[in-house]
């Protein structure tokens, strides 16, 4: 006789994420206004757009996480103090030993082997300026890289528009948006001028 089949696991009961019981995410609400012309209607079209406000830093998974592995847990306490206290846009940070022993509880000789380990990996310190240091946007970052360096873009995909131009068709995959309104874009949107992009090897 044989066994019936499982049953698919989005047919079962989902027990709900705890955490959201008290979750709650301060939002900005951002007024965003198209005009469009042309309309009997009115000459604007107005859309509330909810902005997160709690300090958000960008983690590159495929890069930090190998290091993270191998450094001493002071050393992962300094690249954590690190995220928290990154500016907006900024790719370097002032980093003071008695600031930071006094706020972490540590001494002296844990702050060097902590700093000593994640440096020329994680931060590289400044010469033009004394306690500051660069830190490796590659591994996490506050802001949008691709605003901050768009000379360092690299493509992982063939530009989509060299193949409308030789084929005359949409590359597979491709989404269509159809709106009358003008666009606006969202905050993933870029404004930079890159043409065409060196391929990532």
């Amino acid at each position: 006789m044989s066994k019936k089949p499982p049953k698919e696991a989005s047919n079962r009961p989902q027990d709900p994420n705890p955490f959201l019981y008290t979750l709650r995410i301060p939002v900005f609400q951002k007024l965003l206004v198209t005009e469009i012309p042309d309309t009997w209607a009115g000459s604007r079209s107005y859309r509330v757009q909810p902005i997160e406000t709690d300090a958000r830093v960008s983690l590159y998974i495929d890069n930090i996480m190998p290091l993270l592995k191998e450094l001493t847990p002071s050393a992962v306490m300094m690249v954590l103090y690190i995220m928290e206290h990154l500016s907006p846009d900024k790719d370097y940070l002032e980093l003071r030993e008695d600031k930071y022993c006094q706020e972490m509880g540590i001494t002296r000789a844990t702050y060097h082997a902590a700093r000593m380990a994640i440096t020329n990996m994680v931060i590289i310190p400044r010469v033009a300026r004394k306690h500051t240091y660069w830190i490796n946007p590659a591994l996490f970052f506050r802001g949008d890289r691709r605003k901050k360096y768009p000379e360092k873009m690299v493509a992982v995909n063939d530009n989509p528009l060299a193949h409308v131009e030789a084929h005359g068709t949409l590359p597979r995959g491709t989404t269509v948006a159809v709106t009358t309104e003008e666009f606006i874009g969202d905050m993933d949107s870029i404004d930079v001028d890159v043409p065409e992009l060196e391929r990532h090897r």
